[in-house]
């Protein structure tokens, strides 16, 4: 199996009221799979089963030893948690799209530049 990595355009799934809050979300998944088409599949479902829709599928990475090399903290305990279940996955959202936080750190896009 290998390792890819998903950068994803998600909305919440919710009735109104509940998400009206929400402006904008992506989500950052850690996929170990046979393919980079099973990988995105197993994505797609793992984030639709948290009660979110992919809106947009933005990045796409097989993950190779030099990239690994480049995690940040959090990026690497996530790519971990990955190892053990096969799947992970970070949420984030914001309420204000011209407030939007650095919400990947500083290693994080330094990769997605590499994409």
């Amino acid at each position: 199996m290998k390792p890819y990595f998903f950068h994803l355009e998600i909305e919440p799934f919710g009735k109104k009221g509940e998400v009206d809050d929400i402006q904008g979300a992506y989500a950052i998944a850690w996929v170990f799979g046979e393919s980079v088409s099973a990988a995105r599949e197993r994505a797609i479902r793992y984030v639709n089963d948290c009660n979110w829709t992919i809106k947009s599928i933005e990045h796409t990475l097989e993950l190779t030893p030099e990239l690994l090399s480049e995690l940040g903290e959090v990026e690497l305990g996530d790519y971990q948690q990955a190892e053990l279940l096969g799947i992970s996955a970070r949420f984030y959202t914001w309420s204000n799209k011209n407030n939007l936080q650095k919400l990947a750190g500083e290693k994080m896009e330094k990769i997605a530049q590499k994409i």
